[in-house]
């Protein structure tokens, strides 16, 4: 057994895409679509955290007014 490494045995359906992957890098694929799959949950809940706080803060944020720019002055430049 290679140290700091353990085995996963999946059970996947037959017409999941990794079984169109050729077989000898069928593991490494499956391997970054795992690591892929972790960092999508971790964006989404970064995702969901910022939704939260913005509904709490909704009522309390400063109101953003629009610039707006003088075009008389700006073509006497």
């Amino acid at each position: 057994m290679l140290k700091g490494l353990k085995r996963l045995d999946l059970w996947i359906p037959e017409s999941h895409p990794i079984w169109k992957v050729p077989p000898r890098m069928r593991s490494a694929i499956a391997r970054e679509w795992l690591d892929v799959g972790g960092r999508l949950a971790a964006l989404e809940e970064a995702v969901a955290r910022l939704e939260r706080k913005l509904d709490r803060e909704g009522d309390t944020a400063r109101p953003v007014t629009p610039l707006r720019i003088d075009a008389d002055a700006f073509f006497e430049i």
